[in-house]
């Protein structure tokens, strides 16, 4: 346990000077080492000066709360001194003591509040002078749940055997179904047969092939057609299902949601099955089957992926890996995925006839040129292949089928790319300190597991790297760990063993964050425990401190490496720890629960303590306000309140008008200082002029005679706050000092679009996404904006390419303070220009496209030259083909 000690002060705080993180301990551990460090006001390690000739004691104590006359509970006097650079005093005082297990009366006591304080003087046999101590802190020592003679349950194997009794029988079922369609002369097997009968008879009679042929494509234009003809129409007939459901798949299973849970991928399973039998109906391809040899054919095929999207729903039912909806899709065609591979790789075999592969690099082999996204099909022989081109127009305007979840746009890594990445300046609406947050990772999948995949990382500048400031979340063998700090001064936490090996079969959704010190973990809605700490070095931070966040990224680990996350969606950032129910929301829609639908911030709105008038007296003649500088937390005065109407309940406190905007969530906080004797017990209530909504207590324990923080999110009922208290006693007195009023919502999420900036949602912030990684949208909008900063000519987006696919540049517009040339070339400084003009000062001016370098192509990089260095915005609208 890390404790920092103020030394001007005597106060415990964090690291970085804020409040203190909560003390814990835990019950009949025996060992518990305390590191404790002083600080100068500049926050800066420091030791205790002991006077020439004397010698330095130490002692901590812990009583129950409240009971300051009691004998100690824990106490220890052996502290090892630090020598040399070293700054930390350490004990290592015993938590299993007859007095601390006796206040735990009884075993449903999962803990017990005590008070601390450290002190220490010099010479202890000295009878003069008294110990320098600390102020009071609160400490809470837990329960204990392993005893030493615990031994293992036995397991409850119920819950399997019914897994597995459902599974068989969607198994049975798809079998039955199966046996159904075989013993049927008119269905699977006897439509086979009809159809080979009639291709045979086809070669027969000039006359049946016509007749087959016009019936096939509902057209009597034709009638010449041969055996080979009827033959490829069969054939086209059943490519063009194959194919239908493959660019179904390529859309909705691209992006329709392989972070599923069991049940929406049954649904989407059954989606892009009914997205396969549309196509077939409505395309050319599928009026053939439509004629009666085909329509027999499409009959037994349509009742072979009703079975099996039927076991498909009963397997997902029964608890079994969620089976996406690509994977579906192409089991109903009667294809085998075996997996991804880069172009210029292609093998000469797999296992069976129509196993196929997803190309994932661009590449030329087997006698083809592949391109990302294409469909590599095994024709059964050595060498020879099927290629399914990946359609971006057909991707780029497709509609998803109607779900219960919102459509996943998604981010498609090559996983060979070195350094690629998704990254953002968070700026101050981003920057994350002490309070709660959640971050929110869609469809997240790995190509390899391993420390490549940083799911998520922040660092205080634009390097691809991180520090000892940094928090990083990332993959490492089969677990994901959370990281503060470097490699060679960290603290880390795992989730268990096996947590991340799903990641390989399909994608996930990860949220993790901090709630009141504590970091919590969910991978698909299912909460992780993170394990204990691992601690290398001496670490800057501990979990309740803030870290480095000025850069935010996902994707590369460092700048030598490819990230091998193959895919991911856009990252949510919000500034409140989600609850159980909150991520049961956004797994089963995809979409952020309606109250964090709005801009939030990490930056209090208000912060108020009290150097100048701001705040009303509420309460009509029932309380006196004081400005007091007896007693502050900072600054030179705090707000003192006396009630002065006796009654069961005096309300009376203080105010703030035209402070919220109804209907949005706040989170309130304040420090108060209640004397002893005195019988406060603060709430937040918001009201307008004539009625009140009560919000409730606010959370946190009031200790007398000791600042204490205590806080409370809310949902405003009005424009006011109102900050109160309630007792019986006229005369009772309470300090109220470093109000803070912080807006709750999203901090940040991005668009993904058809350009390599995702566009924020809120606040402003946007992302860029580097070579390597490719925009996936479930539909590419009609409309892109991008928007970079400058200050002297450069490449637009740091040298990044702008990816534009399907898309034109409408316009470039520049602002800058003052009137400059500005140009913009593709390419280079000296590429072609596309755009050039003399900029109006503080003005968007447009600079005039030449035609011929009006288009965007994926992959290109562009350069703004400037006539003289200055600060300003350009902005590219673009519009789709």
């Amino acid at each position: 346990m890390e404790i920092f000690v103020k030394y001007s002060t005597k106060e415990i705080i964090s690291r970085q000077g804020g409040p203190a993180p909560a003390i814990a301990f835990k019950r009949r551990e025996g060992d518990h080492e305390i590191r404790l460090t002083f600080l100068d006001d500049n926050l800066q390690p420091t030791k205790l000066t002991v006077p020439d000739g004397k010698t330095l004691f130490m002692a901590f104590g812990l009583k129950p709360r409240g009971q300051y006359g009691a004998a100690s509970v824990v106490f220890t006097s052996d502290w090892a001194i630090p020598a040399g650079n070293e700054f930390a005093y350490v004990c290592r005082p015993n938590f299993n003591t007859i007095q601390l297990n006796a206040l735990f009366t009884s075993e449903a006591v999962a803990s017990v509040a005590l008070m601390g304080e450290i002190s220490w003087r010099f010479n202890e046999a000295e009878a003069q002078g008294l110990p320098v101590k600390t102020k009071t802190f609160d400490v809470f020592v837990a329960n204990d749940v392993v005893r030493g003679d615990d031994v293992p349950p036995p397991e409850d194997v119920s819950p399997l055997q019914a897994m597995i009794a459902r599974a068989e029988a969607a198994a049975d079922n798809a079998e039955a179904s199966e046996a159904a369609a075989a013993q049927s002369n008119t269905a699977a097997q006897a439509a086979k047969a009809d159809a080979n009968a009639a291709a045979d008879a086809a070669s027969e009679s000039e006359t049946a092939a016509e007749a087959a042929a016009a019936d096939a494509e509902e057209s009597a234009s034709s009638a010449a057609a041969s055996k080979t003809a009827a033959e490829a129409a069969r054939d086209t007939a059943q490519a063009a299902a194959t194919s239908a459901g493959l660019s179904a798949t390529a859309a909705a299973a691209s992006a329709a949601d392989a972070d599923a849970d069991a049940s929406a991928s049954a649904v989407s399973a059954g989606a892009a099955l009914a997205a396969k039998q549309a196509a077939e109906a409505s395309e050319a391809n599928a009026a053939a089957s439509a004629a009666s040899v085909g329509d027999a054919a499409a009959t037994a095929q349509a009742q072979a992926a009703q079975a099996i999207a039927s076991a498909v729903t009963a397997v997902n039912k029964a608890g079994e890996a969620a089976i996406s909806a690509q994977q579906a899709a192409l089991i109903a065609a009667g294809l085998v995925y075996k997996g991804i591979v880069v172009g210029n790789a292609i093998p000469n075999t797999l296992t069976n006839s129509g196993d196929f592969l997803v190309v994932t690099t661009p590449g030329t082999s087997q006698g083809k040129t592949w391109g990302i996204l294409d469909l590599a099909i095994y024709k059964g022989v050595s060498g020879q292949w099927d290629q399914v081109v990946y359609d971006s127009v057909a991707h780029a305007y497709v509609d998803p089928l109607a779900a219960a979840r919102a459509p996943l746009d998604y981010l498609w890594c090559d996983t060979a790319t070195v350094a690629s990445r998704v990254f953002w300046r968070a700026g101050a609406h981003g920057e994350l300190g002490t309070s709660d947050f959640t971050v929110v990772i869609p469809g997240v999948q790995m190509a390899v597991l391993n420390t490549t995949g940083m799911l998520f990382c922040t660092r205080g500048t634009a390097d691809v790297g991180y520090n000892e400031g940094s928090l990083r979340v990332y993959v490492y063998n089969d677990t994901i760990r959370v990281c503060l700090g470097s490699d060679t001064t960290s603290r880390t936490r795992s989730t268990p063993a096996g947590s991340a090996n799903s990641l390989l079969e399909r994608p996930s959704t990860i949220m993790f964050g901090r709630l009141a010190g504590d970091w919590f973990f969910y991978k698909d809605g299912v909460a992780l425990a993170l394990g204990a700490e691992t601690v290398v070095g001496t670490p800057a931070i501990g979990w309740g401190d803030a870290f480095a966040t000025a850069w935010m990224r996902l994707g590369a680990h460092v700048s030598t490496t490819a990230t091998r996350m193959s895919r991911f969606g856009s990252p949510i950032l919000l500034n409140r720890a989600w609850s159980q129910a909150d991520v049961s929301t956004y797994i089963s829609t995809g979409r952020v629960p309606s109250r964090d639908d709005v801009a939030g911030s990490m930056v209090p709105m208000l912060s108020e303590g009290f150097e100048a008038p701001g705040w009303g007296l509420w309460g009509s003649d029932q309380g006196t306000r004081l400005l007091a500088t007896d007693i502050v937390r900072s600054g030179e005065q705090s707000a003192q309140y006396t009630p002065t109407q006796a009654g069961p309940y005096t309300f009376s406190g203080m105010s703030r008008n035209s402070t919220f905007t109804p209907g949005r969530a706040y989170r309130i906080g304040a420090w108060f200082y209640r004397p002893a004797g005195s019988a406060w017990a603060p709430n937040s209530r918001t009201c307008t002029t004539d009625t009140a909504a009560y919000t409730g207590p606010l959370s946190g324990t009031l200790v007398d005679d000791e600042w204490c923080y205590l806080e409370r999110e809310i949902v405003a009922a009005s424009t006011n706050l109102i900050l109160y208290g309630g007792t019986t006693g006229v005369g009772d007195i309470i300090y109220v000092d470093d109000v803070s009023i912080i807006p709750l919502g999203t901090i940040c999420a991005f668009d993904i679009g058809r350009t390599a900036q995702l566009r924020g949602k809120y606040n402003g912030i946007h992302a860029i996404a580097t070579s390597g990684i490719t925009p996936m949208p479930v539909r590419a909008p009609a409309a892109e904006v991008m928007e970079f900063d400058f200050s002297s000519s450069g490449y637009v987006g740091g040298d990044q390419s702008l990816v534009f696919d399907l898309h034109l540049i409408d316009s470039v517009e520049v602002l800058a303070p003052s009137a400059i040339t500005a140009t913009f070339r593709r390419g280079s400084s000296g590429g072609t220009v596309v755009a050039t003009a003399t900029v109006v000062a503080n003005e968007y001016t447009a600079l005039p496209l030449t035609a011929s370098a009006r288009p965007g192509a994926a992959g290109d990089k562009y350069y703004l030259t400037l006539s003289a260095a200055t600060a300003g915005k350009i902005r590219i609208r673009t519009s789709r083909l």
